[in-house]
């Protein structure tokens, strides 16, 4: 697959020297590389062939190709950070509730994504931080996760400026008062209409004794691209060599 790929992008960029567009460049090609023979030519049966002219049209060639190709990548960075799908944390105090589950009381925390990109957002989950189901949700300053998902996410797609929330729980720990203060780490992952895939993180805090509320310390980390589908790579290249 992945040879038919790179085969069909190097026969693009091919077919792409040949446009109408490039034809009437033709002469001044010829006339600029192929000015000067130099002294070194190498025979190939009946026929002697200069080398600096094949070395002029090489490193021409590498040259506009290196251009094209910065240039579409520059372009393509560019998109991802002003069209991609990109969430921040909503926190809202007033979602912050006590409830009884499994015969303990339990502090349940809504936390909402806004998708503040450009673009809709497909097969968002919540990703565990390390191995293991216990590990979706990663506390600072504790050694054992006393988080866990209560409500799952509300929806799996999230147009631009729509939300999407899920809550978690955790059990009011028996001593110190049931006083407690913890900064949680979470993120999910999510694709883009085109099938890209990324990550994103988030940072919170949380105490029931001193603010009693959520910390206004919470962060978005820039989502993160993890696999470009094939069909966007093609065509992005396809871009870079026309």
């Amino acid at each position: 697959m992945d040879i038919l790929l790179w085969g069909s992008i190097f026969a693009a960029g091919l077919l792409s020297f040949f446009s109408p567009c490039v034809l009437p460049l033709f002469p001044v090609y010829f006339g600029v590389l192929m000015s000067e023979r130099g002294n070194r030519s190498i025979k190939i049966g009946k026929f002697e062939v200069a080398v600096l002219p094949v070395v002029r049209t090489f490193l021409f060639v590498a040259g506009i190709s290196t251009i094209f190709f910065v240039l579409g990548f520059a372009a393509s960075l560019l998109g991802q950070l002003l069209y991609n799908p990109y969430f921040h944390l909503v926190l809202d105090d007033s979602k912050i509730e006590k409830i009884t589950h499994n015969g303990s009381e339990q502090m349940k925390l809504v936390i909402g994504l806004v998708n503040i990109g450009k673009e809709s957002a497909a097969n968002i989950m919540i990703f565990p931080m390390r191995k293991g189901l216990e590990n979706y949700i990663r506390t600072l300053n504790e050694k054992k996760n006393s988080y866990f998902i209560y409500d799952y996410l509300s929806q799996y797609f999230a147009f631009p400026k729509n939300s999407v929330t899920f809550s978690m729980v955790k059990e009011i720990p028996k001593d110190n008062d049931g006083k407690f203060f913890n900064f949680i780490n979470f993120k999910i992952r999510f694709r883009d209409l085109l099938g890209n895939l990324y990550k994103q993180e988030f940072e919170f805090g949380y105490d029931n004794y001193i603010v009693k509320r959520f910390n206004l310390k919470s962060s978005s980390s820039v989502p993160c691209l993890m696999a470009r589908i094939k069909l966007y790579l093609f065509s992005y290249y396809l871009t870079a060599f026309i």
